[in-house]
């Protein structure tokens, strides 16, 4: 997806934000800092795809917040390997789902 432009992109995706606008659900995007199964030149501007899929899934508007991003640097693919990075993930689901019930 990193060779698409914000256009495909949003079409691709932007039907997450319109349904979770509608729902009042939201969506956590975790990507792994140092995810060995993602290509070396994707990894060096990691942030901006991120951004990029966060924003392609909240339909292109940056005022909404139903796709939330979340970057754990120092996570490998299955957050084995960082200290304390399952943990970071769990939490963030954990405050998601507290979240979605108020």
């Amino acid at each position: 997806s990193s060779d698409l432009t914000q256009s495909q992109l949003s079409s691709r995706l932007g039907h997450i934000g319109r349904i979770g606008v509608e729902s009042g659900l939201s969506l956590l995007a975790a990507f792994s800092g140092r995810d060995e199964y993602v290509p070396e030149h994707v990894i060096n501007d990691y942030n901006s795809l991120m951004k990029r899929l966060v924003l392609a899934m909240n339909d292109g508007d940056p005022d909404c917040n139903v796709a939330k991003g979340m970057m754990i640097d120092s996570g490998n693919h299955n957050l084995s390997a960082g200290a304390g990075d399952g943990e970071k993930f769990v939490e963030a689901v954990g405050g998601l789902l507290t979240s979605e019930k108020s």
